[in-house]
């Protein structure tokens, strides 16, 4: 794993202050990893920094491994840190070491693959995720996260837990809907997280969502 550089840990990036984000998938599901995304996005736009998501591809390792290719445009250089979500290893694994070489790259990881899923090649998993963990740093999401991560030889220093937060409930007690969680337009049941005409997300500064690379 080669040495990662120093960055300062203790403070907000400022204003202005853009990054990318890498996932695969339908992201408008409102699954706990895509809704944790979507809250991390909103409170840095409150901060002013700008978070572009990428979604090259579908989720599924077939699909990251013909879409691999569209990542290629990806010029780490128009941003000032690249994140790539852990559910992307397949199809960011060709790009990581490159990457780097222009700007740090974090791992945002929920959980890893070749724990997640009982029918996984774990040998074949784990070559994706050991290119995913030759990133800059880690964001885990618990404790017990994190300590898989430093199982697997990621230095403790740079892995960062960041906890899962909790919405609220819309309704009151006794109604059929108690227990529904606010994830945006409750008419739609959609998370609004910029403009849902077009699926772009808006945070931070400019005009971000879904691109195709």
């Amino acid at each position: 794993m080669r040495e990662s550089r120093e960055y300062p840990d203790s403070r907000l990036p400022t204003p202005g202050f853009r990054a990318a984000f890498i996932t695969v998938g339908d992201t408008a599901r409102l699954t706990g990893g895509y809704l944790y995304h979507a809250r991390v996005f909103e409170r840095l736009g409150e901060y002013g920094i700008a978070v572009e998501e990428i979604v090259p591809t579908g989720a599924s390792v077939d699909e990251q491994k013909s879409g691999a290719t569209k990542l290629g445009v990806l010029d780490p250089r128009e941003y000032d840190v690249v994140v790539v979500d852990a559910l992307a290893r397949v199809v960011c694994a060709p790009f990581i070491e490159g990457w780097r070489e222009h700007r740090p790259v974090v791992a945002m990881v929920h959980e890893l693959p070749s724990l997640a899923s009982p029918e996984a090649d774990v040998e074949i998993e784990r070559s994706f995720e050991n290119a995913l963990l030759g990133v800059d740093s880690c964001i885990a999401v618990s404790v017990h996260g994190k300590s898989i991560l430093e199982g697997r030889g990621f230095p403790a220093k740079r892995i960062h837990v960041v906890l899962p937060g909790f919405d609220g409930f819309t309704s009151k007690p006794g109604s059929r809907e108690t227990g529904s969680r606010e994830t945006g337009s409750r008419e739609t049941g959609s998370r609004e997280t910029g403009s849902r005409e077009t699926g772009s997300r808006e945070t931070g500064s400019r005009e971000t969502g879904s691109r195709e690379t």
